[in-house]
């Protein structure tokens, strides 16, 4: 009996354990990140933004020539403000008015 209780509290300590990220920071952009941990690059990043009233979220997943992509508080791609092989994004970027930095994760190397 002792050790179902020592498992269920174990259980419970883990589920319970906080986000090292900021408060409020969407459980889809906590998943992006465990993504970008898994390339072990140490130029990748992740901040938060307010565009127009709205939380958005910049990723990039660092080296080269990929996107730095922009995305809303559900997830949803919005666009790539910069990166690719001109480093001028997708082009889809229209009206940004990008406030309020926040850092949301670094790889540890590179804080």
């Amino acid at each position: 009996m002792k050790i179902i209780l020592s498992l269920l509290i174990l259980l419970f300590s883990f589920s319970c354990a906080k986000s090292n990220y900021p408060k409020g920071t969407p459980s889809c952009i906590e998943d992006k990140i465990v993504e970008l941990k898994k390339n072990d690059d140490n130029s990748a990043f992740v901040y938060r933004y307010e565009n127009h009233g709205e939380k958005v979220y910049l990723i990039s997943p660092g080296c080269c020539d990929m996107f730095t992509e922009l995305y809303d508080e559900e997830c949803n791609y919005i666009c790539a403000p910069s990166g690719g092989f001109t480093g001028k994004g997708d082009g889809k970027c229209k009206n940004l008015d990008l406030q309020n930095e926040v850092l949301i994760w670094k790889p540890e190397d590179n804080l």
